[in-house]
C-alpha cells in the first residue's frame, strides 16, 4: 500500500500546472525566517546570560537587580531584530 495516492486526471493536472514554490524560493523566505528567529532567540539569552552570569557570585538581590537590567535591555535589542526582520521579510507585513 503506497503511502501516497496517485493523482488522476484534473488533480493530476492541476499539480502539473501550479507545483508551488520552488526549492530557492522556499530557503530564501520561509527556511532563512525561521533561521532568523532562532538565531535572535539565541542572541537574546546571550544577552541575558552576559549581564546576570558575571554577578552570579554576588546572589540575592544583585543578582535580581541585574535579571531585571537584563530583561530592559532587551527591549531595545528585540526592537532592532524586529526592524530588520521587517526589511528582509516584507511580505510578512
Amino acid at each position: 500500500m503506497p503511502i501516497f495516492r496517485r493523482l488522476e486526471g484534473e488533480e493530476r493536472k492541476k499539480a502539473i500546472d501550479d507545483p508551488g514554490k520552488s526549492w530557492k524560493r522556499w530557503a530564501r523566505e520561509d527556511l532563512a525566517r525561521y533561521w532568523y528567529n532562532l538565531l535572535c532567540l539565541f542572541l537574546d539569552v546571550m544577552l541575558v546570560l552576559q549581564f546576570v552570569e558575571p554577578y552570579s557570585k554576588y546572589g540575592g538581590e544583585e543578582n535580581l537587580i541585574f535579571m531585571i537590567l537584563s530583561v530592559i535591555a532587551l527591549i531595545p535589542v528585540t526592537y532592532v531584530e524586529f526592524n530588520i526582520y521587517k526589511r528582509l521579510f516584507p511580505e510578512r507585513f
